[in-house]
């Protein structure tokens, strides 16, 4: 799973023109993830809040 800084870079990359291939290559993931990434209907999904299955008791 890639965090946001990551993607932005990906982002901010992909906009100066640096070819894919040199962005994988240097922030170690394939290509794919970056067409993925760099694609202008790519969404950043936000993670699903966890909570506890039972409410915790008062102190």
């Amino acid at each position: 799973m890639l965090r946001v800084p990551d993607i932005h870079a990906i982002r901010t990359m992909a906009e100066e023109g640096i070819s894919k291939r040199t962005v994988a290559r240097s922030l170690h993931v394939s290509r794919k993830t970056v067409n993925k990434v760099a694609a202008s209907d790519y969404v950043v999904e936000e993670r699903p809040r966890m909570r506890p299955a039972k409410p915790r008791p008062a102190p």
